[in-house]
């Protein structure tokens, strides 16, 4: 199982899953259609901690 977080178009609101792995400082994730970057939201962070928490779970 990989972990993804799903970060939002401020244009679209449409979200985009990026893999944890390729989160680091400097680099953005666009959206696929706006092509703006995209954002975390207290959504994505609420689903990624369970999704964190399920990712433990079975390990």
């Amino acid at each position: 199982m990989e972990l993804t977080i799903q970060l939002v178009c401020p244009e679209c609101n449409s979200p985009t899953p990026v893999n944890i792995n390729d989160l680091a400082p400097g680099r953005r994730s666009a959206c696929n259609g706006c092509h703006i970057p995209v954002r975390m939201t207290h959504d994505s962070l609420e689903q990624f901690s369970r999704d964190v928490r399920i990712f433990c779970e079975n390990r």
